[in-house]
């Protein structure tokens, strides 16, 4: 199944700890480039979400976004060390008495180590792993399907060239043996001018075995060959129905083909086929650029 890197997701779910909403957007990019953000409250969720998402997105550069407000039934996110903040306060009084200054800033006193502590039994509450999944699979889900609608808009683009290109192929097959003819033909009657002019008549067989070896200098049977094999290819990861990436398999086989249709058109210099030639590189260049959008 072709899917897009570039799409955009949400989810959201609501319970007894609050709400979460869950944002998803990528862009293109060679590999997985995956950003997250979350409260820093549930910063420790990071290994979890980054977990999920890696099983769902093979390539892009991934942004996850997290929010989420706590409900106002739910316990304290924090504690504070009564006994330890009364500690400090004594000990700054005390320097305080030294130093000539009285001033207590509430605020920095919190600051101070232990003081403020997380609320472990709410923060560790499966529930509220489970609101947080639940808005991340959610926003997956919508962050796919937006991604393979994006996919067959690319397919069906990428077909389109791909029949054009197939198109010029199969014409510069067709008329592959008239022009072979035509090349036989002409490079027969060069040699002969040559020998004519420099007074040489040429041995019995050399002039068909010169020709034969100018032929299959010039013989593009292989690099046909190879071009249907690597657009069946093509074809085949472009059908593929699974979840598995088909992106960089693509992308390889665009760089074949190309290598392929260039090779083609140094050895066959026929007016006739030039354009063609033309055709099949122009249409494989937009297909080039479709490709780079598929994961």
């Amino acid at each position: 199944m072709l899917r897009s890197m570039t799409g955009y997701g949400m989810g959201t779910s609501r319970g007894d700890f609050g709400e979460f909403v869950v944002e998803i957007r990528s862009v293109n990019n060679r590999h997985l480039d995956l950003s997250v953000r979350l409260p820093k409250e549930l910063a420790f969720f990071e290994p979890t979400v980054r977990d999920i998402v890696r099983r769902s997105v093979g390539r892009g550069k991934v942004d996850v976004f997290v929010r989420w407000t706590p409900s106002p039934a739910m316990p304290p996110l924090a504690e504070i060390n009564v006994a330890l903040l009364r500690h400090y306060v004594e000990e700054l009084r005390s320097l305080s008495e030294v130093l000539g200054s009285t001033t207590l800033d509430l605020g920095a006193l919190l600051t101070l180590p232990g003081v403020v502590n997380p609320t472990a039994t709410v923060l560790d509450s499966p529930q509220l792993e489970s609101g947080l999944r639940d808005a991340l699979l959610m926003a997956l889900e919508s962050f796919n399907r937006a991604r393979a609608a994006e996919g067959r808009a690319l397919g069906a683009a990428v077909r389109e060239h791909l029949a054009c290109f197939q198109e010029s192929i199969e014409a510069i097959s067709g008329l592959k043996p008239e022009l072979d003819q035509k090349m036989l033909e002409r490079l027969a009657e060069r040699i002969r001018k040559l020998a004519e002019n420099a007074g040489v008549t040429p041995e019995p067989g050399r002039l068909e075995m010169e020709l034969t070896l100018a032929a299959d200098k010039a013989d593009v049977t292989e690099e046909l060959v190879r071009l249907r094999s690597h657009l069946s290819a093509f074809e085949r990861q472009m059908s593929n129905d699974d979840a598995t990436p088909v992106g960089k398999a693509l992308d390889f086989l665009v760089q074949e083909i190309n290598r392929e249709i260039t090779t083609l058109g140094n050895k066959a210099r026929e007016a006739e086929i030039s354009p063609y030639i033309l055709r099949a590189k122009n249409e494989l260049e937009k297909i080039r650029e479709q490709v780079q959008n598929i994961e």
